[in-house]
């Protein structure tokens, strides 16, 4: 509507646009938690990864990544307005962006301590408000959703379309490889990896970084693990467990790059071939 170049351009402009920027704030959150170098492998490895195909194409993990960023960014430097606001904004772009509630709430009681957070003592306002703003994008895209459609909860009902529905994450997982069917077990092990991947930056200190990445993993898998290495990998809690494990070893970086960078090259190639292909 902006440009008047249509949808699809539209779509293209600020998903690139957003990706661009999701690096670049990503970078400036990292910088200070961790080595200047380990945090450039973390961005360059986000970028060149064969998953980074879906910041460049039309879906939302673009603007989910950007919007993630400045929420957590936010909330570590104890902007809580400013994080409540770009959290309210991510849970209005996907619904399962309104469980960043946890990682913000981790991060509140680290801040302030939950005995000071219970007591409403002075400062922790902004801080609950912050939290309080998280559910509000999501609250106005299901308002959205009754207007237009008459179903506030379309986004979870259309699931039956795709043979979806509602059940124990571990079981879902477990009967996925199960069937004995390779994308499906494929999924599945994309999953359980997400799950380490998250375990070990909890057993790091990384823990609001391990919830978003465990339950990034785990709400999709409750409903089936199709599409589960897209939603695990294109988090960017990934790519710090790899700075993370990396950091003691720098030369091990260039093997993880030389690992990334040509499974990338062909998806980015075989997408603009126009050719099928699943990951």
């Amino acid at each position: 509507w902006a440009t008047g170049w249509g949808g699809l351009a539209g779509l293209l402009l600020v998903a690139n646009l957003a990706f661009v920027a999701g690096l670049c704030v990503l970078y400036l959150h990292l910088r200070g938690r961790l080595p200047v170098d380990a945090a450039r492998f973390v961005v360059v490895a986000l970028a060149f990864s064969p998953y980074s195909l879906y910041f460049s194409a039309p879906y939302t993990e673009s603007l989910y990544l950007l919007l993630m960023v400045c929420a957590m960014h936010g909330a570590h430097q104890g902007s809580w307005i400013w994080a409540g606001l770009f959290a309210a904004a991510l849970s209005a772009t996907r619904n399962l962006g309104v469980f960043i509630v946890l990682p913000m709430a981790w991060m509140a009681v680290q801040q302030f301590g939950w005995r000071a957070l219970l007591r409403l003592e002075p400062g922790t306002e902004r801080a609950w408000l912050g939290l309080a703003l998280v559910p509000l994008g999501l609250f106005t895209f299901m308002a959205f959703l009754h207007h237009h459609m008459g179903d506030a909860l379309a986004f979870k009902n259309v699931q039956v379309a795709w043979g979806g529905s509602l059940g124990n994450p571990l079981w879902v997982i477990w009967q996925a490889f199960q069937t004995g069917r390779p994308y499906e077990q494929y999924c599945a092990a994309a999953t359980c990896l997400g799950l380490v991947l998250g375990i070990f930056l909890l057993a790091r200190g990384w823990r609001a970084e391990g919830l978003i990445l465990i339950i990034g993993v785990l709400i999709p898998a409750s409903v089936r693990v199709w599409s589960a290495p897209r939603y695990a990998f294109a988090l960017y809690p990934v790519f710090v467990a790899l700075g993370v494990l990396t950091q003691s070893s720098p030369r091990l970086r260039w093997l993880v790059l030389g690992l990334l960078v040509p499974p990338s090259g062909f998806l980015v190639a075989s997408w603009v071939a126009q050719k099928t292909f699943m990951i």
